[in-house]
């Protein structure tokens, strides 16, 4: 089946604006389009290669355009066109059958693909047999089975499925689907016609390989052998004329159905009229037969002859044609221009309607420019010129004409009643009429050198080109060139001059006796160069000093005869020296130059400069110039310092000459020591200076500085350096997780730390090293430190804890004010660095862990006091001095089961949120559920500044562990860092991977900068430097609810804010106390009585979750303030809106579109006998054991006990007296 590229032409904008003008260019409009072949049809499931490209009109590639990919089935690929414009991925079909269409969308059009998804299995059947067959013999079935893309089905392939035959209903043959050849025999023996059928059955009825169970039907006549159904065959049609009958006689080979030669009586009926030679004949046994001739008829029926089996009653049509008449009629190969003499060729080329080939007569005649008809042979007015007949495919073949009149005229060619003319031009034979020169005449050039090629067209009298022979004569020189023009009647010749100066001549002739042309080329021969002026350009006549080089060059310049510049040695004597002393000038500027050095005496100096036999004078004058006359000592002299150390200053000399004044001059530096530079020359200034390094040797030492025969010295006194220590500090800090390399990590006060010193060692000899730790000025601490190996001579690793001194501070050395000295020693020498890094005072963790109890699934998360290590077992990665762990009774909650989606906790943190603050408790709460789901996901959930979170139990100890301390993070307000695709990032955050990025220590091994913080999502378990200085700054929960004493009765009003929706829950009686210390975000509440008076006002705390697109919010009303009264009214402020309600409403469900705010159904509190919270629930749903307490929600819900038949018994009272009764003095 044939693939058809579906494409789509879209046009996408894309606006580019240049600051050019003020003003923005036009924009240009890029054009897409798809340029990859998807298949009409396809399979379910099956993929394609899909692509599209994105042009400017001026075919530059659209780079960055964004494409979005949508439609049936599934795409990946390129989201935007890459630099080649293109976007590309893979399209993969859905499977349900029927039209699918894939969209690539752009800012303004799209591009789309579509294709056919069709059955794997069989839609039709394709039958190949004979529509006859000869009784008792094999007759042979053909089958293809395709499916819905038109590809057969074959045996293995799906789906198998089988072929049943039936003639007239009668089932003949079932095979299995294979397809090739099924063969049926047929025992009838009597001429009939019967039914035949190919069914396809047994194929699926679903899925991908469902198909439609196709049928075939046709007819079969089946024979008793004989021309029942002949078949004539020959080369072609058969092609007369009805005044012609000497056509080769036409042969028919007579064939049955089966191929077999057919020996029988035949007629031969010729339509319209027509006739064949002979009419009717019997065939031999070979089948064949030779017909003597045919005439043919008119009319529409002139082009079929039929032939009859009279004894059969079969007959057969065989196309024939007779003559068709021209209307258009095509002269090929015959020119315009023909020279007298010449006997042209062509051919005519006649045709009928739509273009059938013209079998007919011709003629063709000749008119000359006065109208005259001519005659080929003799001149007879009126004649013919020629006669014949277009043969059977309407052409003529190549004709020949006799030789026509000189002149212009006319060929007339007619066919039938068609005719058409074409100009002729007879002109006499060409001849030489002319030479055009092209190039190469009047040329100059020196005796013996070759011209440059003469180049020339031959023309004929009509200024045509002309191929002719040509011929060449100097008057000095040689010259050679072509034999003969071209076709179009070009040559060249090549002409060397002779070795005698003058004027020759050169003669190009074409063609021979009184029919040539000549033409003439002059050129000069010129004599060779030679020097014929020489002169002083520039710098004669100049003055300098004795013994120096003048200050400009001497510039001559040779010309010859002609006045050109040229080539031409020379050489320089005479006084003093010249550099060069011989040379050549230059042969395009004829010019040299050269430096004349005076000698060492005053007055007139003479030179001279020989070119050729030309000599030139030189003339000078030297005077008295400045010379290096001494050299001053500046500055630098009686210096000290360090042997082997450079003096501080230079040692700096000045040079003169002999009238006082500075002079360039070369200087070197000598003596013990180095020089840097030991020699150079001075300045215009005369001035030059070196850095002298003493030697090694201590006492006073000399060094001279020499300019020609003058020196000068300069002293210095070389001492011998101090002792040193033979190592330096290179780095210290004291580390209780991870620490910078400027202590810049803020200590936990208590808790005991790491001190790491790192030593370079810079000499030999004994080094010690001690630490000297102080609180408030006085010594605590004062250890030495040693080290396993040698101290290093390069850097010290900080990865390497052999090469770093480590001592342990006590946590009870750890305090405000601390301070620690960092010392090394080595005999009476020493050195040392103090440091007070930052401590603060922060209190202990305390986590009381509480089983949750999941009501939904009866899971119970797996914590208890034996395992708590297992969740807050590494704590020490978190800024605390130390941690403790308590048990809280098991708590059940009735809500949606928790799993892996970070929306099924937010429920259940709020309550745990609730108990702790019904607990008055200034722990931090950690529930453990049992999380259902895949393990992937959210593993726990903890507020963003607030001491509450929730772990999932079913993890490993290590995973425990990290996920413990990951949400105490951010109970201590840390948002996530930058690892592991985390969420809600801290755009601060200082590493874009999400490391520590300082080394640290941890469980005694070293951390590598690359660790990861325990924020991100890359099984990090302890915090890095930034992630703890934020940390421990962190103290609103470690002292918000410290007060115990202060909690009292109330009612607890309380929720969430998800989605942007406000769900209230029912407001129950607690223990309430001071709101949440400076909240980042509030909820404005309103309490009223019934007549309007306000009770209660003050916001709700909005506490935002890690994983949660949520927040909960919680108020405590002090009961006080509202015994007494008939009802209340609460009013909640939204932005858009405020929503009012009674108390009384409460415990029935409602939603508020105005406020968007949701009120839970009445819910139930479920305490143990002292009091504390151990669920929430529904009433009537969900009991707690027998013995517990049962709280009805609302401002005077009462307190019931629950039985041991699942029933509340007695009411113990209310929840506001249980509480003052029961609460604790924590």
């Amino acid at each position: 089946m044939t693939a058809i590229l579906r494409r789509t032409a879209i046009l996408l904008t894309a606006l580019l604006v240049a600051c050019s003008d003020g003003g923005p260019e036009t924009p240009q409009t890029p054009s897409a389009q798809s340029d990859q072949v998807v298949p009409e049809a396809s399979y379910g499931g099956e993929s394609h290669p899909v692509s599209i490209q994105v042009r400017f009109p001026d075919g530059t590639p659209a780079s960055g355009i964004a494409v979005v990919w949508s439609g049936d089935g599934q795409f990946s690929g390129s989201a935007s066109t890459g630099t080649d414009g293109r976007a590309e991925g893979t399209w993969t079909l859905p499977a349900a059958f029927g039209p699918a269409t894939l969209r690539a969308t752009m800012e303004s059009g799209e591009v789309t693909f579509t294709t056919s998804v069709v059955t794997r299995g069989a839609t039709s059947l394709e039958v190949l047999s004979p529509s006859s067959a000869m009784a008792g013999a094999p007759y042979v079935v053909t089958v293809r089975v395709l499916d819905g893309k038109g590809t057969e089905i074959t045996q293995g392939s799906p789906p198998a499925g089988s072929l049943r035959l039936y003639v007239d209903g009668d089932q003949r043959a079932s095979v299995s689907l294979q397809g090739g050849a099924h063969q049926l025999s047929t025992s009838d023996t009597v001429a009939r016609a019967y039914g035949m059928e190919v069914r396809h059955v047994d194929a699926p009825t679903s899925g991908a390989a469902a198909g439609t169970a196709p049928t075939w039907s046709s007819p079969i006549l089946v024979t008793s052998g004989g021309p029942s159904r002949l078949v004539v065959q020959n080369a072609g049609q058969f092609v007369g004329r009805e005044d012609d009958l000497s056509l080769s006689p036409p042969q028919l080979n007579v064939r049955d159905a089966f191929g077999n030669p057919v020996s029988s009586e035949l007629e031969f009926v010729v339509g319209g009229g027509g006739e064949a030679f002979p009419r009717r004949a019997t065939i031999p046994a070979s089948g064949s037969i030779t017909l003597d001739s045919l005439r043919f008829g008119s009319g529409p029926e002139a082009g079929l002859m039929r032939v009859v089996a009279p004894a059969d009653t079969a007959e057969v049509n065989v196309p024939v044609s007779a003559r068709v008449q021209a209307s258009a009629i095509a002269v090929t190969g015959l020119p315009q221009v023909i020279f007298e003499g010449e006997t042209p060729s062509f051919e005519i080329i006649a045709s009928g309607a739509q273009g059938v080939a013209a079998y007919a007569p011709y003629e063709v005649r000749y008119v000359g420019e006065s109208g005259l008809a001519l005659v080929a042979l003799a001149a007879s007015p009126g004649a013919l010129l020629l006669r014949g007949r277009l043969g059977v495919q309407g052409r003529s073949g190549s004709i020949s004409l006799a030789p026509l009149p000189l002149g212009r005229g006319s060929l007339v060619f007619r066919v039938d009643d068609f005719e058409v003319t074409s100009p002729v031009d007879v002109r006499e034979p060409p001849l030489p009429g002319g030479i055009v020169i092209l190039s190469g005449d009047g040329q100059e050039a020196f005796v013996g050198s070759t011209l440059n090629p003469l180049s020339f067209r031959v023309v004929d009298q009509y200024g045509e080109p002309i191929a002719v022979p040509v011929a060449y004569a100097v008057t000095g020189g040689t010259i050679t060139g072509s034999s003969q023009t071209t076709a179009a009647g070009q040559g060249s010749a090549t002409w060397t001059l002779p070795a005698e100066p003058g004027s020759f001549e050169a003669t190009v002739r074409a063609g021979s006796g009184e029919n040539s042309v000549s033409v003439a080329y002059t050129a000069e021969s010129l004599a060779p160069p030679e020097i014929h002026t020489f002169v002083v350009v520039s710098g004669a006549g100049q003055t300098g000093v004795r013994g120096s080089p003048l200050p400009e060059p001497l510039v001559v310049e040779a010309r010859d005869q002609y006045g050109s510049p040229m080539a031409a040695p020379l050489t320089w004597s005479g006084d003093g020296s010249f550099a060069p002393a011989s040379q050549t000038t230059s042969a395009s500027t004829g010019r040299a130059e050269t430096v004349w050095t005076l000698p060492d005496a005053l007055g007139e100096v003479a030179g001279t400069v020989r070119a050729g036999g030309i000599e030139v004078s030189l003339a000078a004058t030297a005077v008295e110039g400045p010379r290096l006359s001494g050299i001053v000592l500046v500055s630098g002299n009686n210096q000290g310092g360090e042997t082997g150390s450079t003096l501080g200053g230079p040692l700096v000399v000045e040079t003169r000459d002999q009238f006082g004044d500075p002079i360039a001059a070369p200087v070197s530096f000598s003596g013990p020591g180095a020089f840097t530079p030991s020699s150079g020359t001075s300045g215009a200034n005369g001035r030059f200076q070196a850095a002298w390094t003493l030697p090694e040797s201590a006492g006073n030492h000399l060094a001279t500085a020499a300019a020609g025969a003058f020196s000068v010295q300069f002293a210095a006194d070389a001492v011998a350096p101090p002792p040193t220590l033979p190592a330096e500090i290179d780095g210290h800090h004291v580390v209780q997780v991870s620490q910078s390399e400027d202590q810049g990590v803020t200590l936990v006060q208590g808790r005991g730390a790491l001190f790491r010193g790192f030593v370079r060692r810079t000499g030999t000899g004994d080094v010690g090293v001690r630490l000297i730790v102080r609180n408030g000025g006085a010594v605590v601490q004062d250890v030495p430190i040693t080290i396993a190996q040698p101290i290093p001579s390069t850097t010290p690793s900080r990865s390497d804890a052999s090469t770093t001194f480590t001592a342990e501070i006590p946590g009870s050395h750890v305090q405000a004010g601390m301070s620690y000295t960092f010392r090394i020693e080595s005999g009476e020498l020493s050195s040392e660095v103090t440091r007070s890094p930052a401590v603060l005072a922060r209190d202990p963790l305390h986590v009381r862990f509480i089983p949750i109890r999941v009501d939904s699934t009866g899971t119970v998360g797996d914590v208890n006091a034996s395992s708590m290590g297992t969740y807050m077992g590494l704590w020490e990665g978190l800024p605390f001095p130390s941690a403790t762990g308590e048990m809280r009774p098991e708590y059940l909650y009735t809500g949606p089961p928790v799993t892996e989606a970070g929306s099924t906790w937010t429920r259940l943190i709020g309550e745990v949120q609730s108990i702790r603050i019904d607990d008055g408790s200034s722990a931090l709460y950690y529930g453990v559920v049992q999380r259902e789901g895949p393990s992937a996901g959210v593993a726990g959930i903890g507020y963003v500044g607030y001491p509450t979170s929730v772990g999932a139990s079913n993890y490993s100890t290590g995973i425990r562990r990290i996920v413990f301390n990951h949400e105490v993070g951010h109970n201590l307000n840390q948002m996530h860092s930058p690892c592991g695709n985390a969420s809600g990032t801290d755009p601060n955050y200082p590493h874009a991977d999400g490391r520590m990025g300082e080394y640290g220590m941890w469980l005694g091994s070293i951390t590598p900068p690359g660790t990861p913080d325990v924020m991100g999502y890359c099984n990090g378990i302890a915090m890095g430097p930034y992630t703890w200085n934020r940390a421990i700054a962190h103290t609103r929960w470690w002292s918000a609810f410290a007060a115990v004493a202060a909690l009292e009765p109330g009612l607890r009003i309380w929720g969430s804010m998800e989605a942007g929706e406000l769900r209230m829950r029912t407001p129950f009686v607690t223990r309430v106390g001071s709101p949440d210390p400076n909240p980042e975000e509030t909820l404005e509440i309103v309490i009223r009585d019934a007549a309007g008076t306000i009770l209660w006002s003050g916001n709700a705390a909005l506490h935002a979750l890690d994983h949660a697109e949520a927040t909960t919010f919680s108020a405590g009303v002090p009961m006080r303030l509202l015994e007494g009264t008939d009802g209340i009214v609460i009013e909640v402020a939204r932005p858009t809106g405020t929503r009012r309600f009674g108390l009384g409403e409460l415990p029935a469900a409602f939603g508020d579109p105005d406020t968007g705010i949701v009120m839970l159904p009445e819910m139930e509190v479920y305490r143990a006998p002292t009091g504390e919270i151990t669920g929430f629930g529904a009433p009537g749903v969900t009991r707690p054991p027998a013995g517990d307490l049962i709280q009805e929600g609302g401002l005077r819900g009462g307190l019931f006990r629950q039985g041991a038949g699942g029933r509340p018994t007695e009411e113990v009272g209310t929840a506001g007296a249980l509480l003052r009764e029961l609460r604790p003095a924590r």
